[in-house]
């Protein structure tokens, strides 16, 4: 018997096995990325799918520079380099701030309001 709706076991079937291998080969397909750590960028068996970390001495130690191979030349991507000079640094807290015994104020001292709260009698 030939499935002739979809509400038939038989074709429910044969579609959930065409979805699974349709889903099973796109997720095949996908291109995956690697990573190399190289002195000089390669010249020969350079591979598209690899993204090369050479290293850039001249802004410190640990610090590469990001290469794909994209339409036959190299592309600058990214570095590794982070820049943290917009973060609050520890030089720039106050002596009180890190001292183990902070002051206190009360109410009045920082000039807040008095508190007005009116909690009902159980």
């Amino acid at each position: 018997m030939t499935p002739t709706s979809d509400t038939m076991a038989a074709n429910k079937k044969y579609v959930d096995n065409k979805i699974t291998t349709d889903i099973a080969t796109a997720i095949g397909n996908i291109n995956q990325f690697e990573v190399a750590i190289v002195t000089d960028l390669p010249t020969t068996d350079i591979d598209t799918h690899t993204v090369y970390f050479k290293s850039n001495s001249s802004s410190g130690n640990n610090v590469y520079d990001e290469y794909m191979y994209i339409n036959s030349n190299w592309e600058l991507i990214g570095s590794t380099q982070i820049d943290l000079s917009n973060y609050l640094q520890t030089s720039d807290i106050a002596a009180w701030a890190k001292a183990a015994n902070k002051p206190t104020y009360t109410a009045a001292e920082v000039g807040a309001l008095p508190d007005t709260t009116v909690i009902p009698a159980a």
